[in-house]
């Protein structure tokens, strides 16, 4: 069941970093954008979790999902640790993805562009392509 399409796993946050969201998606700009939009009911619409604080990038869907379970059996701590590797301050990764007017559509106007400072994780976690200093805060390209 492989494919050619990248997927994710990534992590969403409150503003108040109360609550932490999990979850695997082959199309993150569209997802996240989602998110941001409460376009679903749930956990993430009910607790606000409309912060992208880290992701992962996988070319197996398989290992993406295996991935998101792994990740929702630690612990808080753990997790946070996790994210303090790629986004020290937990700043909006997808802050400059959008144009303002999509914050109120259902779908993003283009693809991810650039590997906004994700780990590839098909071969366990490394930073992927450039310096992740420079690139946080880009959509990834898939």
């Amino acid at each position: 069941m492989s494919s050619d399409r990248i997927s994710y796993v990534y992590f969403m946050m409150s503003a108040s970093r109360r609550a932490l969201y999990i979850g695997v998606t082959s199309g993150i700009e569209h997802r996240v954008l989602q998110h941001k939009n409460h376009r679903f009911s749930g956990f993430s619409d009910d607790n606000h979790t409309t912060r992208l604080v880290y992701f992962e990038r996988f070319t197996d869907i398989r290992n993406a999902i295996a991935r998101e379970k792994q990740l929702k059996g630690w612990r808080r701590e753990k997790k946070e640790n996790l994210i303090k590797q790629m986004n020290p301050t937990y700043r909006d990764l997808s802050a400059e993805w959008y144009e303002a007017k999509q914050l109120e559509c259902s779908s993003p106007t283009e693809e991810p562009k650039a590997n906004a400072g994700s780990f590839d994780s098909d071969d366990g976690p490394r930073p992927i392509a450039g310096d992740r200093a420079r690139s946080v805060g880009r959509p990834p390209s898939g």
